[in-house]
Order: structure tokens, then C-alpha cells, then sequence
């Protein structure tokens, strides 16, 4: 008996694969599975957390937030469908106690979609370098 966890569904760009959270290798990855059927593959093989993820609204293309071994510092990743080694976005080794906040939701031709909020830290917390 072997329950496992998945969460957070976004479709591809020509809506032919579906991705998904899944600890099905153990640990919290993201995985695609064709949408007409077929098996799941693991997309990333993460040693930390993974935050939130999307697919590109024209190309195929993911970009996702992990931390690196659980030094909880998000940084930015993409790769494509096929699952190819990461490229980071935007390497920052020099950032201490900043917070990276990802949550902007596009439409299907890329414009921002009108839900999207601008979060704010809590009052007297410190961002930035």
C-alpha cells in the first residue's frame, strides 16, 4: 500500500501535457503526463524544496522556484518538457534574508491576468540584500 501526494497542476503551452507535483520518487518533484494518455515521467530530480512552477503560455518551456539541498533561498530554474538540466535564471549568492515572491498568473497569450495581487511582507519585516 503506498499512498503519494500530488498538487498544483499547470498544462503545457499546446495543452499536450499536464504537470504535476508528485513525491512519487520520494521526495517532491515535478512530473508530466501527456494528456491524451500515457505514463507520467519525472521532470526535475530537486535535492531541496520546490516552489511554485509554470509552463511558458508559447514555447515549450518551465520555469520553477527551488531552493538548493534546503538552504531555503528560492532561486529561479527553467528547463523544458523533456525535462533537460536546469538553467538558472538568476543566480544570487550574495542575497541574505530576501524574499522571492512568485506569484503572477498569466493568460494564454502572456498578459497579466486581472487576479494577480502584489503581496506584501508583514510589517517590520526586513527584505531585500
Amino acid at each position: 500500500f503506498k499512498v503519494r501526494r500530488q498538487r498544483a497542476a499547470v498544462i503545457s503551452h499546446d495543452e499536450s501535457l499536464v504537470a504535476y507535483l508528485s513525491d512519487e520518487s520520494g521526495r517532491m518533484d515535478i512530473w508530466v503526463q501527456p494528456i491524451a494518455g500515457g505514463p507520467a515521467r519525472q521532470l526535475t530530480h530537486s535535492s531541496g524544496f520546490l516552489g511554485t512552477f509554470s509552463f511558458s503560455p508559447t514555447q515549450d518551456l518551465m520555469v520553477f522556484a527551488a531552493d538548493s539541498g534546503g538552504d531555503e533561498l528560492m532561486r529561479l530554474y527553467s528547463t523544458d518538457s523533456k525535462g533537460g538540466e536546469p538553467v538558472a535564471l538568476f543566480p544570487d549568492p550574495a542575497r541574505k534574508n530576501g524574499w522571492l515572491v512568485m506569484n503572477e498568473v498569466l493568460n494564454p497569450n502572456g498578459t497579466p491576468h486581472p487576479t494577480n495581487g502584489r503581496p506584501r511582507a508583514p510589517a517590520g519585516t526586513r527584505t531585500g540584500a
